[in-house]
């Protein structure tokens, strides 16, 4: 008995790793840089691309690309994605829609059926619920190749199916609100003095 260095403890990664869209990936290792890793370095190599951290998709929420300036963290995962590939406006929410937009496969996502769940309910810095994208299923979606098509479903269960639907699902099917009856003004009447 004593004190002791137990192996199973690892250093912090000293390596940044890339995906990008279409399935190529790139590790890049930060031990011998003199200054951090910025996304702008990726971007430059890479025009008309932008760098995500991997795990910041979340439904509802605008696409998570990084500006220039942002330092890559050691032992991270960042998406390198074509600017063509998101949604029209930076400010524009990731849907189901945009995700599908983000295949690199011919074939799109399903939005149905058995397999891991791509989402995951948690809470946000504001405290309440958000559905946030699975890195994993980013990660098939954006890469090219042959994948059964359970990995490709988005809602994989009859619960996920209704809270999607009723999140960002059509206006019809969102949740009951009640109809308000116009207000019709009466034209005031004029007295004449007489």
């Amino acid at each position: 008995m004593g004190n002791a260095y137990s192996p199973c403890l690892k250093p912090a990664s000293l390596a940044v790793d890339l995906i990008f869209w279409g399935g190529a990936t790139e590790r890049i290792t930060l031990s011998g840089r003199a200054k951090p890793l910025l996304a702008g370095e990726i971007m430059f190599r890479f025009p008309k691309h932008v760098v995500c951290h991997s795990d910041s998709f979340f439904i509802g929420r605008p696409v998570p690309a990084l500006s220039i300036g942002v330092k890559l963290l050691p032992g991270s995962t960042y998406f390198v994605l074509p600017i063509e590939r998101l949604p029209g406006d930076s400010n524009d929410p990731l849907t189901a829609a945009s995700l599908a937009s983000l295949s690199a496969s011919k074939s799109a996502p399903q939005f149905a059926g058995g397999g891991q769940s791509p989402f995951e309910y948690v809470r946000g810095a504001d405290g309440r619920t958000v559905i946030k994208v699975q890195p994993e299923f980013v990660t098939k979606l954006i890469s090219v190749g042959d994948v059964d098509q359970e990995s490709w479903d988005l809602c994989s269960t009859p619960e996920l199916k209704k809270h999607y639907e009723r999140l960002v699902g059509a206006k019809d099917r969102r949740p009951w609100s009640p109809k308000l009856e116009k207000i019709e003004e009466k034209e005031k009447s004029t007295r004449r003095a007489g």
